[in-house]
């Protein structure tokens, strides 16, 4: 797997696995990166919050490490594999030789998670 379509494969489940948990966040009172992020400063602290809900939000942080398996054969096997778990495509293979690479990528996924009672920031005077 070159470059250009690691990047591309790993965006693109990024962003399936963003876009399938927006909807269950919605339905529980939370988002996943929602367009109506808003910041202020307090104390000398960035506070990033909802601005619809005027609650903070969080960063999910997330470091995967990722091995990627290409078969020596025409029929090898090429996808995304991390912790065991095969993500993207995969068929079975009778290997002669095997390339593997181990990759990591870093990301961030701001959330609102839901409260049993929302607390609207006030913003101050002058700021």
């Amino acid at each position: 797997m070159n470059l250009t379509e690691f990047v591309s494969s790993s965006l693109k489940q990024i962003i399936d696995a963003v876009a399938d948990c927006a909807q269950y966040a919605e339905s529980k009172g939370a988002a996943i990166n929602p367009s109506t992020l808003e910041w202020r400063t307090d104390q000398g602290q960035v506070i990033v919050y909802d601005e619809k809900t005027g609650l903070i939000s969080s960063n999910v942080e997330y470091d995967v490490a990722l091995t990627i398996s290409e078969g020596g054969e025409n029929k090898g096997e090429a996808g995304i594999k991390v912790f065991g778990a095969t993500l993207g495509f995969s068929g079975s293979t009778a290997r002669t030789t095997e390339n593997q690479s181990i990759s990591r990528i870093k990301f961030t996924i701001p959330v609102v998670f839901p409260t049993s009672r929302p607390r609207v920031l006030k913003t101050k005077v002058g700021a």
